[in-house]
């Protein structure tokens, strides 16, 4: 196969909010332009166990929760990336 059509959304966060995300085996969040989001993966018990700023385009995996950092809604580009069929 020379391609593979890959799934993508956008995610939409208003100001100063939070999401739930499960990335599963991979989604490459690509955030807009001087947009501050912040990853957060979570253990069962919900206390939080590894941050990261997102500035560029970035694959995660598992469930994660989404944070708007900002005073004005924005869009977060997902590009699932999935299991390969190699």
């Amino acid at each position: 196969m020379r391609y593979r059509a890959l799934k993508n959304n956008y995610i939409k966060l208003d100001a100063n909010k939070d999401t739930l995300l499960d990335a599963g085996e991979g989604i490459v969040l690509v955030p807009e332009p001087d947009a501050k989001v912040y990853v957060h993966w979570l253990n069962d018990s919900g206390k939080i166990t590894t941050t990261y700023t997102v500035d560029y385009a970035t694959l995660i995996t598992q469930k994660v929760k989404l944070i708007n950092a900002q005073n004005k809604p924005i869009r977060i580009h997902c590009i699932e990336i999935g299991k390969t069929n190699a």
